[in-house]
């Protein structure tokens, strides 16, 4: 999956809005650090994070 995917999943907007699995959530971040998508992606993402709020595994996995 990609971040857009993963951002698909956290965003706002989306009416079946869910929290990321901790193994989701390292795969997100290991995206970001790959630097395989684009700096507006990463953005995205991440302000989607943070209108949602970061759960507990959420935050394990990136920490993973």
């Amino acid at each position: 999956m990609s971040l857009r995917d993963y951002l698909a999943i956290i965003a706002p907007s989306q009416r079946d809005l869910r929290n990321l699995s901790r193994k989701e959530a390292y795969r997100a971040f290991d995206a970001i650090l790959g630097r395989t998508e684009s700096d507006a992606t990463v953005a995205a993402f991440l302000v989607s994070l943070r209108a949602k709020g970061a759960t507990v595994d959420e935050l394990a996995g990136f920490a993973q």
